[in-house]
């Protein structure tokens, strides 16, 4: 039977908390509470959607995104996310927050959903193993035949996923513009950047390096070594170490 006992965070509208509740007095009172919500896509771009157990203490039956659930007073709410993720679709991955947002819905059991909801993204394309307590059925799906049946089947959606779908497609579409203003995305400016700074570090090493070196080929020429030019040998290995350390702090930001 799927998990209705605990208590859940009470917020205000900046998602400060102000205190803890049971979970279901919580939705009789229809009090502002911490929320989040999980998409899931393939590397298709396809989402993951999960149809609600029959036993759910509302909205049974209908499907939504991933995951949605509520971190336990303590739990940071990605790691609420993620422990929730695991407990309904049986696997874990890595999770980036997108945005969150505040919404309230009236169900005609007289419980009320009065969430500030983080949605969290993540891409997964092994094996879905969901916990039949809380899960019906899943499948993925491309946004655009969900954006269609959520005007012709809006029925067949929970009054959260209505809401948040029209905000992560235009999350999604920032993203896209942003990306294509740049003409490359972030990860890669911050690899390209990287780079030219250990290439920049390099360069000017074996500048100083060659004049020192041909200074070095001199002295040995015409016998002219002394305390100087120890001194530079052992410029040559301390700066050698602090190049090496340079590179492995630059890839390390």
């Amino acid at each position: 039977m799927a998990d209705q006992t605990h208590d859940i965070i009470l917020v205000n509208t900046n998602d400060e908390q102000v205190g803890t509740m049971e979970k279901m007095e919580t939705h009789r009172k229809a009090l502002l509470h911490r929320a989040f919500s999980v998409f899931i896509f393939n590397s298709k771009g396809e989402m993951l959607l999960q149809q609600r157990a029959k036993e759910k203490y509302h909205s049974p039956g209908l499907w939504t995104n991933s995951c949605c659930s509520h971190p336990r007073p303590g739990e940071q709410t990605i790691a609420g996310a993620q422990r929730r993720l695991k407990e309904e679709l049986g696997f874990s991955v890595p999770l980036v927050k997108a945005f969150d947002f505040i919404y309230r819905a009236e169900f005609d059991n007289g419980l009320t959903e009065n969430e500030y909801d983080h949605v969290f993204l993540g891409e997964y394309e092994g094996a879905v193993v969901p916990n039949p307590a809380e899960v019906a059925d899943y499948h993925y799906k491309p946004m655009d035949e969900i954006k269609a049946e959520l005007v012709s089947q809006p029925e067949k959606y929970t009054a959260w996923f209505k809401i948040a779908f029209p905000k992560l497609e235009a999350y999604i579409r920032q993203k896209s513009r942003q990306r294509g203003t740049s003409g490359i995305e972030p990860e890669l400016k911050v690899f390209f950047k990287k780079i030219i700074h250990a290439v920049s570090a390099l360069v000017i090493w074996a500048i100083i390096s060659m004049f020192l070196g041909l200074y070095l080929n001199w002295a040995i020429v015409y016998e002219k070594l002394n305390l100087l030019n120890i001194i530079f040998y052992s410029w040559f290995a301390v700066s050698l170490g602090a190049l090496i350390y340079y590179f492995t702090s630059v890839w390390k930001k």
